[in-house]
């Protein structure tokens, strides 16, 4: 019968009648979960297998079992590294999310002390200026402060970028009388760039002279209005008339136009240039791909011809000409010189050649050059290392020794930035010098030994030939590195490579007379061998 109890599967066949042949069983093992049972399974008598069968089976099987728990031992091992490694990410990837944190947090603490520095200086420019709040608005591009803050230190400067020179005028002319100000303790100075610094310095004494002579004059950027009130013919005023810009930031050039009663102007309009062909009108510069979006009329048709010109670059260095035409024909006019821009950057593409560039030998003479792309120019230092050398974009070394061998690399800075360039190496080639003989051990040694004499020096290349003298001897007593001595004397080394050599000093090797020495001879045979004994013995 068949059937099935539990998880346990079992065959059974009944036994027969008494008397009948009994028949042998055969037990089976079936394991669960839960327990393990033996049933018992009747069937024909088999012969069963031979002792040798079995053995082999037990040993495959425990060869199987062997390597099965191996395989899982190794599996078992690698998982444990895995999970070591995504432990560490995980604890990685925390830190990371955590420094992203703060930074972003920083930022957002950056943004908002902007914000609040750009709100205080809105505030403050409409108690300035308090009867145009209208013409105030939106015309502060950036504000930002200087340095960084420290506890208990003055309050930092805060620099204000304005959209508009007419409002920044404005406010720098009326902010010297204004009582936010004298309260608040709050002053006002203009940030000029090198070229206006320059320029003030030098029209200084002529607005002075000519107020002197009770003649208007001042000083407004980086040019002098001397008695500048132009009459009521045709005319164009730029102010100012050169204007310095960082690069990608925007320019406001200020412009006034005159013209005679009775026209009306029909186009205005600004170029780069003042050649034209001819019967060929002047290239309006709004129409050209390359101003086209950044150029901004700011003026109108009656007096004013100010524009502003956005993300400047440093292919906009051109003078600039405002144009404007009349109703009659042959009636226009260009304002000639116009506005010179010049844009400036911080340094960039700063490298050092080297010359002469092949190789050099201690007693040339070298010179170092430092290039670099920066407007204004800049000023460059030179360093060995880290430490300071000199200056000027040419560093010069004349009569050059090995101390000059080393990594030198030059720094260009201007009022926008500073950058380093990538460092070169100084190799000095020179002959060996500093030569010396050095002995192993002592210099006295007994008649029949000898002492080994080393020889060093400091060149570049390393020094590859050596020879040894004997003093008072015009013939080399050996080569090499080292040397044995075997008799008393003063020796010395000398030292080569391609560029030259020296010799050492001598030292001295002292040899003394050995002791007496008596040798016996014993001879004896044995079996048909004949022996021969020595005996040295040694007197001392």
């Amino acid at each position: 019968m068949a059937g099935k109890t539990g998880e346990h599967a079992y065959v059974g066949i009944a036994s027969g009648e008494a008397g009948e042949e009994t028949i042998d069983t055969m037990e089976i093992e079936v394991s669960s979960a839960k327990d393990v049972r033996q049933k018992t399974m009747p069937h024909t008598p088999l012969k069963s297998p031979g002792p040798k069968r079995v053995k082999a089976v037990q040993e495959k099987d425990e060869i199987s079992t062997s390597v099965l728990y191996a395989a899982i031992q190794s599996l078992s091992r690698k998982f444990d590294e895995n999970s070591e490694y995504i432990r560490a990410f995980e604890f990685q990837l925390k830190e990371n999310t955590d420094a992203t944190v703060k930074i972003s947090e920083s930022l957002d603490a950056n943004t908002m002390a902007l914000k609040g520095v750009k709100e205080d200086v809105d505030n403050l420019k409409s108690q300035i200026v308090p009867h145009s709040p209208e013409q105030l608005q939106n015309t502060v591009d950036t504000v930002h402060r200087l340095g960084k803050k420290v506890k208990g230190a003055r309050p930092r400067q805060i620099i204000i970028q304005f959209g508009m020179r007419i409002v920044r005028d404005m406010v720098w002319r009326m902010s010297k009388n204004a009582p936010v100000c004298m309260e608040r303790k709050i002053r006002f100075r203009e940030d000029f760039c090198k070229d206006d610094r320059e320029a003030h310095v030098r029209l200084w004494p002529k607005v002075e002279e000519a107020r002197k002579k009770n003649v208007k004059a001042y000083l407004r950027d980086g040019y002098a209005v001397i008695n500048g009130v132009s009459g009521a013919g045709w005319g164009v005023s730029y102010s100012p008339s050169h204007i310095c810009a960082l690069k990608n930031s925007s320019v406001i050039m200020s412009c006034t136009y005159t013209y005679p009663t009775g026209h009306q102007i029909m186009k205005v309009f600004w170029t780069k240039t003042n050649v034209r062909e001819k019967e060929e009108e002047f290239p309006d510069l709004s129409e050209d791909p390359e101003y086209s979006q950044r150029l901004q009329y700011l003026g109108d048709k009656q007096q004013n011809c100010t524009i502003r010109l956005s993300h400047v670059t440093q292919k906009d260095e051109h003078m600039y000409c405002f144009r404007f035409i009349t109703d009659k024909p042959d009636q226009k006019w260009i304002g000639n010189p116009g506005v010179n821009l010049t844009v400036t950057d911080r340094p960039k593409s700063v490298s050092v050649s080297i010359s002469p560039s092949g190789e050099i030998v201690e007693g040339d003479s070298v010179t170092l050059s430092c290039s670099s792309d920066s407007n204004p120019p800049a000023e460059i230092s030179w360093f060995k290392k880290r430490k300071f050398v000199g200056s000027g974009r040419i560093y010069s070394i004349s009569n050059i020794s090995s101390d000059h061998s080393g990594e030198y690399k030059c720094k260009s800075i201007n009022e926008h930035g500073e950058k380093y360039s990538a460092a070169v190496t100084l190799n000095v080639m020179y002959p060996p010098n500093n030569v010396s003989v050095s002995i192993n051990g002592s210099g006295e040694i007994v008649e029949g030994d000898s002492v080994t004499l080393s020889c060093s020096s400091d060149s570049n290349p390393p020094a590859l030939n050596f020879s040894w003298f004997k003093e008072n001897q015009s013939s080399a007593v050996g080569s090499g590195q080292s040397f044995s001595a075997l008799q008393s004397g003063r020796f010395y080394c000398e030292a080569h490579n391609q560029h030259g050599s020296q010799r050492s000093d001598a030292v001295t090797v002292t040899v003394h007379p050995g002791a007496d020495r008596n040798v016996i001879v014993i001879a004896a045979t044995s079996g048909g061998l004949f022996i021969i004994i020595i005996f040295i013995l040694f007197i001392m």
